[in-house]
């Protein structure tokens, strides 16, 4: 009985663990999501690990009109803070939902960043934010490489070979 008390309390206190900061990589995106407050504005801050890449790519959608946003990222250790290396915001007349992207290059993945996201606009608005990683170079020629190695394979079996 007492083996069964030690065993529930371990596993009890296992499960009470903070959990680390999630994933972002190429094949793992993240969202997130945000209102903006009765006095036209947000704050979002996300936290996250770089799995993959060398920087991420954010794209939201909002269902009421933003009239400005701005980003920025900090890394976990040591100050200083990247700017985006473009961002958009778009918004649809005639419906008045609003778009908004942004892009961050030249991080390193391995590392713990927090992603600010401000802004104002109709209150009430809600907005979702999904950010992905952007791969590497390297990747990106190993997959045209082995695209490349495919399609010569396919062609050389799809000629006819003389008799």
């Amino acid at each position: 009985m007492k083996k069964l008390i030690a065993l529930l309390f371990s596993a009890l206190l296992m499960c009470s663990v903070q959990a680390a900061p999630l994933t972002v990589d190429s094949l793992t995106p993240r969202t997130f999501d945000t209102i903006v407050s009765d006095q036209g504005g947000f704050l979002v801050e996300f936290s996250f690990l770089l799995g993959s890449g060398n920087g991420i790519l954010g794209l939201g959608t909002s269902d009421l009109e933003l009239t400005a946003f701005t980003t920025w990222l900090t890394p976990s250790t040591g100050p200083g803070s990247f700017s985006p290396s473009w961002t958009s915001l778009t918004t649809d007349p005639d419906y008045g939902f609003s778009t908004l992207q942004f892009q961050f290059a030249g991080l390193t993945n391995g590392n713990y960043y927090t992603l600010h996201l401000s802004g104002t606009g109709a209150p009430g608005a809600s907005i979702s934010t999904l950010i992905t990683a952007v791969p590497e170079p390297e990747s990106w020629a190993m997959f045209l490489a082995g695209l490349g190695i495919m399609a010569a394979i396919a062609r050389r079996r799809s000629t006819p070979h003389a008799a």
